[in-house]
């Protein structure tokens, strides 16, 4: 996976010295790094949302017991069934002005940037944390646990010391998935007009944009 990560990279660098011809303007190594970074931002920020929204549904979906249950968990992870750019027009215009939240919030201009996208993708992508922390933390061990707390350690060194070096492998793997999607993802950065390198690429190849350099992409 990590390999496949850095493909793109590699096709950037290498059109750089081999421009591939699909526009007249030059690469420019400055434009890739700047544009690189906003998307390792973006992907990242995705990332911290995604479990901030994802993980407490995990462990409720996996160690609670409440009426409801199972309807709030196929609620959860109904933005699996979404497009990332319907998400983000329904988003945009419920935070619009004259939106359904908009206007109770006193929002004023358009919702679309960096931090809009971060929010619309770091919803679209906490089923994907919900789900992969759900199934690890369905196979901790009970006894372990209860062993720990008959000797007196509190929950929340049971939480660090037994619980998340278990849960570190699903951890990595969520936070993969999210990396990759939010880095790939063009649709929502699209609706709400974010400067990434899949948005620049579509300028670059649409329009002959001024930031041609993403083509390596």
């Amino acid at each position: 996976c990590l390999g496949l990560g850095l493909v793109p990279l590699a096709g950037t660098v290498l059109a750089y010295w081999g421009p591939p011809g699909l526009v007249s303007v030059p690469l420019d190594l400055v434009a890739v790094g700047w544009t690189l970074l906003r998307s390792i931002a973006l992907a990242l920020s995705v990332c911290l949302v995604a479990f901030l929204l994802g993980a407490p549904f995990a462990w409720a979906q996996a160690r609670w017991r409440y009426p409801g249950q199972a309807l709030l968990s196929r609620l959860t992870v109904l933005p699996l069934v979404l497009p990332s750019f319907l998400l983000a027009i329904t988003v945009r215009e419920a935070m619009a002005p004259k939106g359904l939240l908009g206007e109770h919030l006193g929002l004023v201009g358009r919702f679309e940037g960096f931090w809009a996208s971060v929010l619309v993708l770091g919803c679209a992508c906490a089923p994907y944390v919900q789900l992969t922390l759900a199934s690890a933390i369905s196979a901790l061990p009970r006894d372990q646990e209860e062993a720990a707390q008959s000797l007196g350690a509190s929950g929340w060194r049971v939480l660090w010391e037994i619980q998340l070096p278990l849960l570190r492998p699903a951890i990595a793997f969520g936070a993969l998935l999210v990396l990759l999607y939010a880095i790939a993802d063009f649709g929502a950065v699209a609706v709400l007009s974010t400067r990434v390198l899949t948005w620049e690429l579509f300028q670059a190849a649409k329009y002959g944009g001024p930031s041609p350099a993403v083509l390596g992409w």
